[in-house]
């Protein structure tokens, strides 16, 4: 006579087939990971650029309003000039990014400037992209050069 293990009356799963929806979810995990991290560095650059774009507001305010740009400032805080037009608590940084106001003057009396980025190079070279000014771009920096 043969004999034949009947199935035990729990329910549940085999090793097995636990190891292979760890393995699936494991393999979603691996390929889903590098689109949420450029999403959130897409995110991060949106509002880097509207930073940059208030800071630029007000140094073309300063422009009309003196004849002339503001001068530079320090890396992480405001020139002195554009405190004043700036929103209240506005910040000269977001997250790793940090912002400065240049202005140079180059080729006699032609004067350059506009804001300067400075950060993790994924997130600078994104911020780069969303934009179609003159700009002058290193690792990690990126300058929005306006002229008078």
């Amino acid at each position: 006579m043969i004999q034949t293990r009947a199935r035990s009356s729990r329910g549940g799963f085999t090793l097995v087939e636990l190891m292979f929806v760890i393995t699936i979810i494991g393999l979603l995990v691996k390929f889903a990971a590098p689109y949420v991290q450029n999403v959130r560095t897409g995110a991060d650059a949106s509002a880097v650029m509207a930073d940059l774009n208030t800071i630029r507001l007000a140094g073309f305010d300063y422009l009309v309003e003196h004849g002339e740009f503001p001068r530079s400032g320090p890396l992480g805080a405001p020139p002195p000039s554009l405190a004043d037009r700036l929103p209240a608590g506005f910040e000269f940084q977001y997250k790793d990014a940090r912002y400065m106001w240049l202005s140079s003057r180059w080729r006699g009396s032609e004067i350059y400037a506009g804001p300067l980025v400075w950060g993790p190079p994924e997130l600078v070279d994104q911020v780069a992209k969303l934009s179609s000014n003159e700009k002058i771009r290193a690792r990690g920096i990126c300058w929005f050069v306006y002229t008078n």
